[in-house]
């Protein structure tokens, strides 16, 4: 039996209990992040207030999106994770009439006009509610997604309008953007014009098209052993040209990298510090999305793999991850290794002329196993 305390419709919670399945690495358990602090000693109200708890209203329990939790009991000595990421989690009570305006969105790249100035972003709807008559999106600074559900509604947010439809579907910007984190905002609508739910997919837009300057340093061989290579198989991209910034001498950029795109980093040269910010890796998944690529450094609460040049080689700790989460086994590192300086190389490649997905075979139908994506974002457990 799974208990839930529904005594309090606002402040719904569930203690941490077994499910009776074990997949071999020890039996399941399931709770809510609520349920975990009132067993350690926080209030009801305290959860509550705090937004860890769920609700019963209209005959249906829900609770918010990332407030539930899953463990195995010998996996990582049972440590429990964030689960429920979409809030899909439902228990709909018996004589209660179910309706589905639920929506599953996922970021899947940007897109260009004719003069290669960024318009848009697009969004790649993956799933439907069967009842749903017509959906709303819009692109709103990440600051701003508590207020986007009612501007998106009265209109205050420029957004456009679609039938039901699955796919992907282009979101212009409705002013130039900025460099920051935005989200992908989605409402849907009954046949009657009336708000339903809300999904959104959060993304990092920088501005590559600026009009930074670069100027061509070295030639090198970037070797991949994560999500376009394997460690017993990597793939080893010969002759890439890795560039400097004209205005920024810290940050550098390797062409034409993973699918095609600019692989950019910062190297200070008197710390001899190496960071990867977050960046797409030009690879869009028909489920997930894009899948990115960052420095261990942005997300391991301990990171033990530091990424940091050496005998000209530079070493990058890495991870892969999509909007759900990061991929399973895709953590490690990943090297690039200077072959010769620029200057004295006579070929260049160039991503508009030689793209990646073509020299590598099979790279462009990347295998996932969407059962070892990891639905949580902390490489720790939550206690």
């Amino acid at each position: 039996y799974l208990e839930i305390n529904a005594e309090d419709p606002n402040a719904v919670y569930m203690m941490v209990q077994e499910v009776g399945m074990n997949w071999g690495n020890g039996m399941f358990s399931v709770g809510s992040l609520a349920g975990l602090r009132i067993s350690q000693g926080m209030s009801v109200e305290e959860a509550k207030s705090q937004g860890l708890t769920g609700t019963l209203e209209d005959g249906i329990i829900t609770f918010p999106a990332k407030e539930m939790l899953i463990s195995m009991a010998d996996y990582n000595d049972g440590g429990l994770y964030r689960a429920n990421n979409n809030g899909a989690f439902k228990i709909v009570m018996p004589g209660v009439e179910l309706t589905d305006y639920s929506i599953d969105l996922v970021y899947a790249g940007k897109y260009y006009d004719a003069k290669d100035k960024i318009s848009g972003v697009i969004a790649q709807i993956n799933e439907i509610g069967e009842d749903v008559e017509m959906i709303k999106l819009a692109v709103v600074k990440e600051e701003d997604t508590e207020d986007a559900f009612e501007g998106i509604v009265n209109g205050d947010i420029q957004s456009i309008e679609i039938s039901s439809q699955t796919g992907k579907i282009m979101v212009p910007f409705s002013e130039e953007p900025e460099e920051g984190k935005y989200s992908i905002f989605a409402i849907t609508f009954d046949s009657e014009g009336n708000a339903k739910e809300a999904s959104s997919a959060v993304f990092n837009y920088v501005d590559l098209m600026n009009a930074e300057q670069w100027t061509p340093r070295f030639v090198g061989d970037f070797t991949y052993t994560l999500l376009f290579g394997d460690p017993e198989d990597p793939e080893v991209d010969t002759d890439l040209v890795l560039y400097q910034s004209d205005e920024d001498p810290t940050r550098w950029k390797i062409e034409n990298w993973g699918m095609g795109v600019d692989f950019i980093f910062t190297y200070n040269k008197e710390t001899g510090e190496v960071l990867v910010n977050d960046q797409e890796t030009g690879y869009v998944d028909s489920n997930l999305g894009s899948i990115f690529v960052g420095d261990l450094e942005n997300h391991a609460d301990e990171n033990k793999l530091p990424s940091n040049f050496k005998d000209g080689i530079f070493n990058f700790g890495l991870v892969y991850f999509v909007d759900a989460g990061y991929l399973k086994d895709s953590s490690g590192y990943e090297t690039f290794e200077i072959t010769s300086d620029f200057s004295s190389t006579t070929t260049t490649r160039s991503a508009k002329i030689e793209p990646i997905k073509t020299k590598v075979s099979g790279r462009e139908n990347i295998k996932i196993d969407y059962r070892k994506i990891r639905n949580f974002k902390n490489f720790n457990s939550i206690r």
